[in-house]
């Protein structure tokens, strides 16, 4: 192998290896962990982890956008609009996302309430409250 290419190759195998290490070296354990369980639908524990990974590094919007997710999982609805708007205030990358979540919110408290109307026209006024209840409790939440 001649001196140039080898020369190249260190310099090829040196601009991954750095890329790696800052890519790697950005995000701290606890968002890691917190994405991690993100993933896993353990919304609880992305909760505690990216709340601490997000004291580390406060610019990380899929953080912020993944933390909301959990939190509104969680039934901590002003929580989630807080960390969502902190999510958008650094970058409009996770605007879809957060707009489709809130529509797909709003459509479970729906179908909630229709059926609720469902059971009632078959005369099941008992089992329609509890569909009414839930309906109620998710959609105020997302008018606040």
């Amino acid at each position: 192998m001649s001196l140039l290419k080898r020369v190249y190759f260190f310099l090829f195998a040196f601009v991954i290896f750095s890329g790696t290490i800052y890519y790697l070296g950005c995000s701290s354990a606890e968002s890691t962990t917190g994405k991690l369980a993100f993933q896993q639908q353990d919304y609880k524990k992305a909760e505690t982890e990216l709340k601490k990974g997000l004291v580390v590094d406060q610019n990380d919007d899929e953080g912020w956008y993944m933390l909301g997710y959990s939190q509104i999982e969680l039934g901590k609805y002003k929580e989630a609009q807080e960390s969502f708007k902190k999510s958008l205030a650094i970058s409009p990358a996770f605007g879809p996302q957060i707009q489709s979540y809130w529509v797909e919110k709003y459509n479970a408290g729906a179908r909630e309430f229709q059926s609720g109307i469902d059971l009632e026209n078959k005369n099941d006024k008992a089992g329609s409250i509890s569909y009414y209840q839930n309906a109620l409790k998710v959609l105020k939440h997302l008018q606040q």
